[in-house]
């Protein structure tokens, strides 16, 4: 009803305060109607434009309020499109042409993605963060001041130029809408005004919300004529300046509820519910449509399929307020879906068998934008649509540009149509809902992608934005959600295609890759992490055996990744494609044998996600995030078991340290790597990405690893790569006690010394000593009483005869139980020499546990002196090691028999022994729990020298 409609019933029936107030707010919307100018809407490029007139409507095309300066000025509009060309102009303002003072033109145009503005030879192009969309509107402001360009879309600053154009810009001419027939617009256009100052951020603001004021140069309230393809028409402020969505109601003909579920959700809206209240509405909407008689009942957006009785949203799953027709829900299992009847007076709904086919409708957001992805064209605004409906019912999707997507009028197939060349590029293959949106085989008419037809390409129509991933029915999961091994999409298709590694056309898997983020001859580096978690160290045979896990990384520029995930977990690279790629072979060099790693069905290659993704464009028919091979680097780990000889330094055994010299070739227990793929021009190791750690229990039989260093070589012909555990005694212990023991008279240490057959290097531990062996007979001679020791055992340790169990080297007034033999029942008494010695099975306690802990477990015998003076007192000690060593730390450090028997061989010493076993009975007199299969004494009567 219009104002004059109002105006009429309001004279004829008399005064009311109703119909007063009513009249007055018809007034005040009539105030704030704007004029909005359509240019182009058929998409036909013209020189489609307005001119303006001046506020009393002069001449045609002049008439500015006042004079406009070109230092300081504002212009400010507000607009929609329909089409896009390859050149969008919708604004110019010039000066008239003087050869005495010569002007520049200020201009300004739109693309999908950017603004640009001209003055004169001074051109800025201002890039926006989301493409513009179709049929929505912008409100777009234009300043200049201090030889500053600024650019504002929707109130926010897109950008600031600094610059000036040649001449000054002039000021007596405006146009609005196309430059010529060319350089066109294709849209809507109102609110055009100009400011002879630019304005603040604040009133741009206001502007947007259309609370501003009219321009002091230019206001849109003044007159404009119109020229070629344009029309006028008066629209409401609050359509043009409110930020509320409206929805769009499209009607399809009688379809299945599954096929309705699927058209209205692949719109990237739902299928509609009404109240009460919107049932009218629906059947206005449908009188507009021909043949509306078969429209008569609508499905509704809910069901009762996943639970009976309980009647939920089918988009989201939420449960639905539903008011029921009299009688209705009455169909049980036989009826999960809900329709609405339009005939008749009730308007409730009411439940209906799903395979039944009814009329749809759905509500869709205005200005939704489809995307075709797979079309490989070259303007981005071609491969989007907008969603539209005639009057007679035909539904279409129409282009940014020429494309449109329809019904053939003939077949009533689905075609992909090209307006301006007036010829199909591509039909749509059967499917199971007979609708274009989603996942789809379409038969090629000309060549995309290059392909030529005749040949099937799948193509994607998807309302998805940004951030989205697309199912084959249209429906939008977010983009997170691709490829994390489980179903998201209600059809499952989130999980499939999902290709981690993307190969160049030509890649070859036999040649390294180059270092792309350096120069052109450096080398790749390859950083390789070693985790070692168990060690076993075998000193007799100089080996150590190791546990542990491999990981390589290194930078594959030549492939690119995609749907890569945070948790890296997820983007395990599969073993055939592992297989086809460029994978590093490294050599453990000191190993037994030959070995070296292997990318095998054992090993799990990844894919580290540390660079930002760009998306792929429409070359193929799904959303698609693009790692760099470079940023985004490979790894491949795997595990190994293996045995690396190792190089003891046992001059100090067994108190000796294995750590790395400086300056010296690695010893102890180095683990090399050899870089086997190519020589060190090519490949090298990664000092910054290199590193070994210990991860095991640190405390080994006869080492502590106190840590691993790395050594990198990388200037020989192949990359070399140490890896050294560092070994401590178990445990790093101070030097041990020495014992001043009596002087023995010169004539036996001259017989003693002739019987020496080797000398051992000094040591930090112990004054400088030579080992010896001695014959039975020679021992009752040479261990004669002279003196008592001088430094006996200090008081917190146990003296000799409190004991609890019998000493083997004293006679005991208390003998072994009868079923356990005296261990040294063969060795003469030491008694007089050796008062401080404790007993070897003693059990003494164990700093981390309450218990007692057995002392050791293989106890070599040593006899050592030194031959510094002839006649000078020298330390002369028997050493169980290392119990006495230990007396004062209660633990164990426990020392093996062939390990100090395999230094007396490095010395080219051949010896004998025999060897006495003591019964773990004994051993283990209190701790029967921790029996060893066998305990063994270097007994001191059987060294003996071989001749």
């Amino acid at each position: 009803m219009d104002l004059m409609e109002w105006k009429t019933r309001w004279m004829s029936g008399g005064s009311s305060l109703l119909h007063l107030l009513v009249f007055l707010s018809l007034l005040q919307d009539q105030a704030v109607a704007l004029d909005v100018y359509s240019f182009q809407k058929e998409g036909v490029q013209s020189d489609a434009h307005i001119l303006y007139s001046g506020p009393a409507g002069g001449t045609e095309g002049q008439g500015w309020r006042r004079p406009f300066n070109p230092e300081d000025f504002s212009v400010c509009l507000r607009l929609r499109f329909f089409y896009l060309w390859d050149l969008s102009g919708f604004l110019q303002m010039w000066g008239d042409v003087e050869e005495d003072s010569p002007t520049s033109v200020f201009s300004a145009e739109l693309n999908l993605r950017y603004f640009r503005v001209r003055m004169g030879i001074f051109r800025r192009l201002f890039f926006l963060g989301r493409p513009l969309r179709a049929l929505t509107w912008y409100h777009v402001c234009i300043t200049y001041s201090e030889d500053t360009l600024e650019f504002y879309l929707n109130g926010d600053l897109q950008g600031s130029q600094a610059g000036r154009p040649e001449y000054p810009v002039g000021g007596t001419r405006l146009k609005v809408g196309a430059w010529d027939a060319v350089r066109s617009f294709s849209g809507e256009i109102t609110e055009v005004n100009v400011w002879s100052r630019a304005l603040a951020v604040d009133e741009v603001a206001s502007l947007v919300e259309c609370k501003g004021s009219a321009g002091d140069l230019v206001a849109w309230t003044d007159a404009w004529t119109m020229h070629g393809d344009v029309t006028k028409a008066d629209v409401p402020s609050e359509r043009l300046c409110s930020d509320r969505r409206a929805t769009k109601q499209f009607l399809f003909p009688p379809v299945s509820s599954k096929a309705a579920f699927q058209v209205c959700e692949g719109l990237g809206g739902s299928v509609t519910t009404p109240r009460r209240a919107e049932v009218e509405d629906l059947r206005r909407l449908l009188s507009g449509f021909p043949d509306n008689e078969t429209c008569s009942r609508l499905w509704t957006g809910v069901t009762d399929v996943a639970t009976e009785g309980e009647w939920t949203y089918h988009k989201n799953g939420l449960p639905a307020q539903v008011s029921w027709r009299p009688g209705a829900p009455d169909g049980d299992v036989l009826q999960n879906c809900a329709a609405i009847y339009l005939e008749g007076s009730s308007d409730g709904l009411t439940d209906v068998s799903c395979s039944r086919k009814l009329c749809a409708v759905c509500d869709v957001p205005e200005g939704l934008v489809w995307t075709l992805l797979g079309a490989c064209e070259e303007f981005p605004r071609n491969i989007h649509f907008v969603a539209r409906q005639r009057a007679s019912g035909e539904f279409h999707f129409r282009g940014y540009s020429s494309y449109m997507i329809m019904r053939n009028d003939t077949d009533g197939r689905w075609v992909w149509w090209d307006r301006q060349r007036n010829e199909v590029v591509a039909i749509l293959s059967e499917n199971e809902f007979g609708f274009p949106m989603g996942r789809h085989s379409w038969a090629l008419q000309r060549p995309v992608c290059g392909r030529k037809p005749p040949v099937e390409h799948v193509l994607l129509l998807t309302p998805c934005g940004a951030g989205s991933f697309s199912c084959d029915d249209a429906t939008c999961i977010p983009l997170y959600q691709r490829c994390d091994l489980k179903f998201d999409c209600r059809d499952k298709s989130d999980e499939s295609g999902c290709e981690l590694v993307q190969f160049p056309p030509v890649y070859r898997p036999d040649l390294p890759p180059s270092d792309v983020a350096s120069a052109a001859s450096a080398p790749l580096p390859v950083g390789v992490r070693m985790v070692l978690e168990s060690a076993d160290v075998r000193t007799s045979t100089m080996m150590i055996h190791i546990n542990y896990n491999l990981t390589l990384t290194w930078r594959e520029g030549r492939s690119t990744t995609s749907t890569l995930n945070k948790d890296y977990t997820l983007n395990r690279v599969p073993y055939n494609t592992m297989r086809e790629l460029w994978v590093p072979t490294v050599d453990f060099t000191n190993t037994r044998g030959n070995h070296i790693t292997h990318a095998d069905e054992e090993a799990t290659m990844m894919v580290l996600m540390s660079g930002e993704p760009t998306m792929g464009g429409d070359t193929r028919p799904q959303e698609v995030e693009v790692y760099s091979g470079w940023e985004n680097p490979l790894t491949v780990r795997r595990k190994y078991s293996e045995t690396f000889q190792c190089e003891f330094d046992l001059s100090m055994y067994p108190f000796d340290q294995q750590p790395q010299q400086p300056s010296r070739p690695p010893t102890g227990m180095p683990v090399r790597l050899t870089m086997l793929s190519a020589s060190s021009r090519l490949l090298v190791f990664d000092e910054g990405e290199s590193e070994a750690v210990f991860v095991g229990n640190p405390h080994l039989v006869e080492y502590t690893v106190g840590g691993v260093s790395v050594d990198l070589v990388n200037q020989m012909d192949f990359a070399v790569m140490h890896s050294l555990p560092h070994s401590l005694p178990s445990p790093s212990l101070p030097p041990p006690p020495s014992l001043n023991l009596p002087r023995l008279p010169p004539p036996l240490i001259h017989s003693l010394t002739h019987t020496l057959p080797f000398s051992l290097p000094p040591s930090p531990f112990l004054p400088p000593f030579t080992a010896f062996t001695l014959p039975p007979s020679l021992l009752p001679s040479l261990l004669t009483p002279s003196s008592p020791p001088s430094h006996p055992l200090p008081p917190s340790l146990p003296q000799p005869s409190s004991l609890p169990l019998p000493h083997p080297f004293f006679p005991s007034p208390s003998p072994l139980p009868p079923s356990l033999p005296h261990p040294f029942s063969s060795l003469p008494s030491l008694h007089p020499f050796l008062p401080s010695l404790p007993h070897p099975f003693l059990p003494l306690p164990h700093p981390h546990h309450e218990s007692p802990f057995p002392l050791f477990s293989h106890l070599p015998l040593i006899l050592s002196f030194t031959t510094s003076t002839m006649n000078s007192p020298f330390p002369f000690s028997i050493s169980l090691s290392p119990s006495l060593y230990h007396l004062h730390h209660a633990f164990s450090f426990p020392c093996s028999l062939l390990s100090f028997l395999s230094l007396f061989h490095t010395m080219h010493s051949p010896l004998t022994c025999s060897l006495i076993s003591l019964p773990p009975s004994l051993y283990h007199l209190h701790h029967p729990e921790n029996l060893l299969s066998s305990f063994s004494l270097i007994s001191l009567s059987s060294l003996s020298q071989s001749r």
